[in-house]
């Protein structure tokens, strides 16, 4: 009680929040348009399940490891502000990656743990790579899965959901070439991380990482009747603070070579949004992420000696609904930041598992599949026929939308945080349907998920919980205590339990009935009622419980069909032609410490955004030029510091003009130093002019600009 009254005094002192005028309401009232179109174009398809071939028995553990780039070129909408974030990506600030890490045991029982930088993972994504993978590896439907990290400055168009391919970006479609370009990239890094396989040991563990992410929703919090296993920081701090899950799981991996072990990988798990880069980004990015799984990649590098690609941080979000950054201003900057931090963190964590790591590892698996719209009420929850609330529309705290701030200021359309029926009405209670009975016209069920992947990996004391959306902190716990519960019989006993949220299908939020009721962001956003979370914990409860037989069998059906929205394509087509590369001038900004190259190249849909790019060299003795490393990190558009944007496209020779930012730590190098665009698809390698950042002499706000070529 003393906790609530602790929660409740904050949001008496609480300062509201200061509104701005946002330049996208004139985009967000284009869904009433969008809502009334036909529908012009769609399509049907249909993933036939491929039967698994087992691997080869093995006489020890065996792990293995693979990353592929799935960044797109640029044309394609960023998915996760909805329709308040911005156009298209131009770029990216961070690639974004698939990693994949493989699982065996010695009773041939085996697991594909995947991470992408991707706003969500859809069912039809999750199929799509099973299908791809199941002959060569024996990874089938149940033993893959697939989560997202939730940035919201990843790709979209994917999904084969038309609510979210219509609604999840600023444009409106659903791309079957996005939907290639990912699943093939994907099921290759599944596919090297089997061909990797070898000899190996692992080691779990968990520990708290407060003061990094904070509740965004403290209101719907401090509503819940009970909490489960509430957690305190050891420092003072607000309630915000201290209504998060804190837990930090880590699987390390480290591969038998003779008789000492070399690290290749993690698999980590932590609760905390993608939104640290704002709305207004137009540029891919792995946001608040990127920063902790290149921290820990980079230290196993060191550890290992292998290179960037050979290594590992299978990041995962967890129950992360109502969690955001503890960011102070929304930026690149502070994504990295807070990433790093975060990565310091399991830097610590991974360390501290080398002593406990083993041979002796034993996987089991369960997997069902839950459709709502057959959920007949028998295990004792109401399912409701799915629906999104006007709160929704209004964005989260920390992204909000143009129709956020116009329900504030015109009540009657109640598209803000907590607008509400005055008295419950129907399976849906308090929520007052977007759009009212239009909603159910033309974003009815069937253009809502209707296939919720659940999912229990035991590995060893770890209990691994899949789930298909966004859980808040408290439903998350609940289901944690759930499984907790039912796995009380599973051998080796159960020491920790982890929820991998977004998990191979997007279906939104699940809040407890209490955060329901409060018509928060979150509230608005859980499709499927008050009660959807308690139904998907009982179902987990159930799924866990039968792993305790060992004649428990997963049932797939033999296929899934998906009827999407509009149809349309976001790449720009490759014509063939190949434009001469030309240098332009380099930049440097003293005051932003930033150096800029522009040059001519190929257009957009030449260029293979998912291989690398750019670089920066230093001039060495004798004039040799060497790959530019900081503190034993190169300096790439791999990394955290080199962006990539296309400045415009339809030159008469069929290029473009693109630029690199390095966004620099010039007190660390005071060399020459030059750009360098990668040779690729026989195009031969250019450099820029040399620079340097010599700021001394220059005032304040000045640039220094290297001569054209």
């Amino acid at each position: 009680m003393a906790g609530h009254m602790r929660h409740l005094s904050y949001l008496m002192s609480r300062q509201p929040t200061t509104m701005k005028t946002s330049p996208h309401l004139l985009r967000w009232l284009t869904v009433a348009v969008v809502m009334l179109w036909p529908l012009l174009t769609a399509m049907t398809i249909h993933v036939d399940r491929q039967p698994e071939t087992a691997p080869p028995a093995v006489l020890a553990f065996v792990a293995g490891v693979g990353k592929a780039d799935i960044t797109p070129p640029p044309g394609v909408p960023l998915f996760g502000y909805s329709r308040a974030g911005n156009s298209v990506g131009a770029g990216f600030r961070t690639r974004v990656y698939a990693r994949a890490i493989y699982l065996q045991d010695t009773h041939g029982e085996r697991v594909a743990l995947v991470q992408c930088d991707l706003g969500g993972i859809s069912a039809l994504l999750q199929h799509s790579v099973a299908r791809l993978i199941a002959k060569d590896t024996g990874i089938s439907d149940d033993r893959l899965l697939i989560g997202a990290t939730h940035t919201h400055s990843g790709p979209g168009g994917f999904f084969g959901v038309p609510i979210y391919d219509d609604l999840g970006a600023e444009r409106v479609g659903f791309d079957p070439k996005m939907l290639d370009f990912m699943s093939e990239r994907i099921a290759g890094a599944v596919k090297t991380a089997f061909a990797s396989r070898k000899p190996a040991k692992i080691a779990i563990g968990q520990i708290p990482v407060f003061g990094l992410s904070r509740n965004r929703s403290i209101e719907g919090y401090v509503n819940n009747r009970t909490l489960t296993d509430p957690s305190k920081p050891p420092f003072p701090a607000g309630p915000e603070y201290e209504a998060i899950d804190p837990a930090l799981t880590m699987i390390r991996v480290d591969r038998i070579d003779g008789g000492r072990t070399v690290p290749i990988g993690a698999f980590t798990n932590f609760a905390v949004h993608g939104t640290v880069v704002p709305s207004e980004n137009d540029l891919y990015s792995g946001d608040v992420q990127a920063g902790a799984e290149r921290a820990l990649e980079w230290e196993i590098e060191k550890q290992s000696g292998a290179k960037a690609d050979d290594v590992v941080n299978v990041l995962t979000n967890a129950n992360e609904g109502d969690v955001e950054a503890a960011y102070t201003v929304q930026g690149f900057s502070e994504a990295s930041r807070i990433g790093l931090a975060l990565g310091d963190q399991m830097i610590a964590l991974f360390n501290q598992l080398g002593p406990q790591l083993t041979d002796t590892v034993t996987l089991s698996r369960n997997y069902v599949e839950l459709k709502p719209s057959t959920a007949d009420g028998a295990d004792g929850s109401e399912v409701c026929e799915g629906s999104f609330g006007f709160p929704a529309m209004g964005g989260a705290q920390g992204g909000r939308s143009g129709l956020y701030y116009f329900g504030r200021a015109f009540p009657f359309f109640p598209s803000y945080a907590g607008a509400r029926r005055s008295e419950p009405e129907g399976c849906q209670g308090y929520k007052i349907p977007a759009f009212w009975q239009l909603q159910s016209i033309f974003y009815g069920s069937s253009k809502l998920p209707d296939e919720l992947p659940i999912q229990a990996i035991q590995i060893n004391d770890l209990l691994l919980i899949g789930l298909p959306g966004e859980f808040t902190t408290e439903m998350g716990r609940r289901i944690k205590a759930a499984a907790r519960q039912a796995a009380r019989f599973l051998n080796p006993p159960i020491q920790y339990v982890a929820i991998a949220g977004l998990a191979n299908q997007y279906a939104s939020y699940y809040t407890t009935p209490e955060e329901f009721d409060i018509q928060n962001y979150e509230g608005g956003s859980t499709l499927f009622g008050p009660h959807s979370g308690s139904w998907i914990a009982t179902n987990v409860r159930a799924m866990v419980a039968t792993m305790s037989s060992p004649y428990h069998r997963v049932v797939l059906p033999d296929g899934w069909t998906y009827e999407t929205g509009i149809v349309r394509n976001w790449f720009e087509p490759d014509d063939g032609r190949r434009a001469p590369r030309q240098a332009h001038s380099v930049e440097v900004a003293c005051d932003s410490s930033t150096a800029a190259f522009s040059w001519h190249d190929t257009s957009g849909g030449a260029i293979h955004f998912d291989e690398p790019l750019v670089m920066l060299e230093s001039q060495q003795a004798r004039n040799s030029w060497q790959p530019l490393e900081i503190g034993g990190v190169p300096v790439d558009d791999r990394g955290l510091a080199v962006e990539v944007r296309l400045l415009s496209a339809g030159a008469s020779d069929g290029g473009a003009e693109w630029k690199a930012t390095w966004y620099a730590a010039p007190s660390l190098t005071q060399e020459p130093l030059r750009f360098v665009i990668l040779e690729r698809k026989g195009e031969p390698a250019l450099a820029s002019d040399p620079f340097k950042f010599d700021c001394k002499q220059a005032s304040s706000g000045d640039s220094l600009q290297t001569s054209s070529r």
